[in-house]
């Protein structure tokens, strides 16, 4: 299943609001499983980003790949 640029962007969106939490937290009280989710979230972000980025380029440009 493919989505759209604008779901994806949401998903970046509720994924960053995630982190930012989570980041948030661990400088309050650092936990190793808050350390991990992060990492998973930033990984997980990344993706999304790229796939928001692919939505960016032209379909020709994307065939040549």
């Amino acid at each position: 299943m493919e989505f759209t640029k604008r779901e994806y962007q949401q998903f970046y969106h509720g994924i960053s609001m995630s982190l930012l939490s989570k980041k948030s937290a661990q400088k309050w009280r650092y936990d190793d499983e808050t350390a991990e989710e992060i990492r998973f979230l930033e990984g997980l972000e990344s993706k999304v980003l790229d796939k928001i980025r692919q939505a960016d380029t032209p379909q020709t440009e994307r065939e040549g790949e």
